[in-house]
């Protein structure tokens, strides 16, 4: 666009001159010679006028397809960030709660609670420090949890990542997980909600296995 600019600044400065020396002709002559010269560069100014207009709207163009792939390439990134985070892949750190789990827990209930909290929208869960993934299942034998190749005794805690105000409301008022599994376990459960400010969670640490993914031909 500068260009064009200055290609217009000289097409002026060349019809100023142009009336200079036409001050040596006769009247008639100077008038057919400046009458064609004024045309000449009016069709030439108009087609610059043309090309900047052209210039300038591809050059709007884009710099709006630049905004987008800016905005689509930030929104895959983050969408790929929160696919690994959920899926255990990155280490988190962040704002949340720790339950810890009292009493005695069947499996049902054990199923009921992380089901629970997973509906709350948390960034991410562990029990006593070991990544749960969606995939992860939970067997209780006893007074001893086992999941994904880990086992721990009861009592046992739950780390889970997120909105700490939220999370706490969610899952620790009446009527929430924490309360029914509390009222229908007849007092043999119970459950300690700690509000954290930092809580850092490890990579899930297991081999990560599609049993039931199958390669199809396309």
């Amino acid at each position: 666009m500068i260009v064009v600019a200055l290609l217009l600044g000289v097409l002026i400065v060349k019809q100023v001159r142009a009336v200079k020396s036409s001050n040596g002709m006769t009247k008639q002559e100077n008038v057919m010679a400046l009458s064609y010269e004024i045309i000449e560069n009016s069709n030439k100014i108009f087609d610059l006028q043309d090309e900047l207009i052209s210039l300038k709207a591809e050059n709007d163009s884009f710099s709006i397809d630049i905004k987008d792939r800016e905005k689509a390439k930030a929104d895959l990134q983050e969408k790929n960030q929160n696919y690994r985070l959920l899926n255990g892949l990155e280490k988190i750190k962040g704002r949340g709660v720790e339950i810890t789990v009292k009493g005695d827990i069947v499996t049902e209930e054990m199923v009921d609670l992380i089901n629970g909290i997973r509906n709350s929208k948390p960034q991410a869960i562990a029990i006593s420090g070991k990544r749960v993934l969606n995939r992860s299942s939970f067997i209780v034998n006893g007074k001893q949890l086992e999941f994904d190749n880990n086992k721990f005794n009861l009592p046992f805690t739950i780390q889970i990542v997120g909105d700490s105000g939220a999370l706490k409301e969610s899952l620790d008022r009446n009527g929430g997980i924490l309360d029914i599994l509390k009222k229908n376990s007849f007092g043999k459960l119970d459950f300690q909600v700690d509000v954290k400010d930092v809580i850092e969670l490890a990579p899930y640490d297991k081999n990560i296995s599609f049993r039931y993914a199958k390669i199809t031909n396309f």
